[in-house]
């Protein structure tokens, strides 16, 4: 499937094509990790093991859509909170919250730098092996 095939499908246009198949939300399960010989945490802190790992939705399961975040964790991270990023057994988690009230929260100027932000960017993702420009790549 072509990204032009998956922007097409979101309009409802070409409805005789085949159907798109993906999702966008994390399909990791341990036995992924296994075959592609990726797992947490690394997945969450390495931009090539990540890439690695989303693009197994398509090498190994056959998606046509990619997603590549596994976690709602990389805002949290950015935001300051202490990460738990989980093992081949456990997924990430935020620990205890870091602000008390809405008035209490700021975004850094810096978000985006923050390796919470920086590791997951579309472009480390989803552009690996020419992705971006031949097939869709959810991202948040």
């Amino acid at each position: 499937m072509s990204r032009q095939s998956f922007l097409d499908a979101l309009h409802r246009k070409h409805a005789n094509s085949r159907p798109v198949y993906g999702t966008g939300t994390s399909i990791v399960c341990q036995e992924l990790m296994q075959t592609v010989g990726v797992a947490f945490p690394e997945a969450h802190l390495d931009a090539e093991k990540m890439s690695a790992l989303a693009l197994a939705g398509h090498t190994v399961l056959g998606f046509d859509v990619v997603m590549p975040l596994f976690s709602v964790c990389h805002e949290a991270a950015a935001m300051g909170c202490n990460v738990g990023w989980g093992g081949p057994n456990a997924m990430p988690e935020s620990g205890t919250p870091i602000f008390k009230s809405y008035d209490d929260i700021r975004i850094p100027p810096d978000l985006l730098n923050r390796p919470g932000c920086r590791v997951p960017s579309r472009r480390s993702i989803c552009s690996s092996g020419g992705w971006a420009t031949t097939r869709p790549c959810a991202a948040r």
